[in-house]
């Protein structure tokens, strides 16, 4: 979070894999990735699914330890949630492959 794009520069290409589920504020730090990012931004992160609940977009907060026994786990979100903040981050265009 506290890398400034004046001092480093923007990067044509940014990997941000395994970070966000970690942040306490994940739409803050995608916006971070935003304004380091030149070109294309590759943002891996941990997804829930929630069947029968259509697409709304959701974050789950982790309070303990509940996701993979990690305390540094804070979120998980669906896939709707994901576009919709990587879109209200700035992000032009905002693609998703599940894998």
């Amino acid at each position: 979070m506290a890398v400034d794009p004046a001092t480093f520069g923007c990067f044509d290409l940014t990997l941000y894999v395994g970070v966000l589920y970690h942040m306490e504020n994940p739409r803050a730090a995608l916006r971070k990735v935003t304004s380091l990012t030149r070109e294309v931004a590759i943002v891996e992160t941990s997804a829930i699914y929630i069947p029968r609940c259509g697409r709304p977009p959701l974050r789950l907060f982790h309070e303990t330890d509940d996701l993979n026994a990690d305390p540094t786990n804070w979120w998980s979100v669906t896939d709707a949630a994901m576009l919709a903040m990587c879109r209200a981050a700035g992000f032009k265009r905002v693609d998703l492959a599940c894998g």
